[in-house]
């Protein structure tokens, strides 16, 4: 197991959890409304989700509901991957290129960088936070204001705005296992190739991946 001591919990829209030692995945995406319709879907499929009876399985209710969370975030992922009704700013290559190198200006400073990969409207990230001098990770919390300040300041500037780049809250979940680890790292991967973007994770410009952890 990757899991060890929790140094922080919350939950707003989403739950949000960071451990000492975990490795991270995080998605978060520009700020625009989502049309009425597939907001509607969301609704009904996040009702559908934590509404199923829970597995005998499963060793409690905190089981169920991460798993219900995780399916939910997939078919929110693979709607913000396939409709072209919302916004894709992200595929102007100028606009994808600062925020890949924001990615990489932070690895071995705040964090491990695992793998990435910059979608038309939305950004995944794999990472393992590093330690300070208390032991301590550095709070996804503080990365995230780190990345999103920075790639919304240098945004604005190329689309001559002053708007909110991106949506507040970003969607984090911690790896339980090897094996979530190396499946997320592939559905990462994979995300440019499921939407119908490119036929090969190799051809796609704004992922990346270390080769200790993947190979393409």
């Amino acid at each position: 197991m990757l899991q060890d001591e929790i140094i922080y919990s919350a939950r707003r829209n989403l739950p949000h959890i960071q451990t000492v030692n975990s490795y991270l995945f995080v998605t978060w995406r520009l700020a625009f409304t989502l049309p009425q319709v597939l907001r509607d879907k969301l609704i009904s499929f996040k009702l559908q989700a934590h509404n199923k009876p829970i597995d005998p399985k499963s060793s409690n209710t905190e089981d169920s509901d991460y798993l219900a969370d995780k399916l939910y975030f997939e078919y929110y992922d693979t709607l913000l991957g396939q409709d072209k009704s919302i916004p894709q700013s992200l595929n102007q290559s100028q606009l994808a290129e600062i925020v890949v190198a924001a990615l990489h200006f932070y690895d071995l400073k705040h964090y491990s960088l695992i793998c990435h990969c910059v979608m038309p409207n939305h950004v995944h990230l794999v990472i393992k936070p590093m330690k300070i001098t208390d032991g301590n990770p550095y709070l996804l919390s503080d990365i995230m204001r780190n990345i999103k300040g920075y790639t919304s300041k240098e945004l604005n500037k190329i689309l001559n705005s002053t708007g909110m780049i991106w949506q507040t809250e970003s969607y984090d979940r911690i790896m339980r296992t090897e094996k979530e680890l190396q499946n997320t790292i592939e559905y990462t991967l994979y995300n440019p190739v499921k939407a119908g973007i490119c036929k090969a994770i190799r051809d796609y410009p704004y992922s990346y991946v270390n080769p200790q952890f993947f190979s393409i």
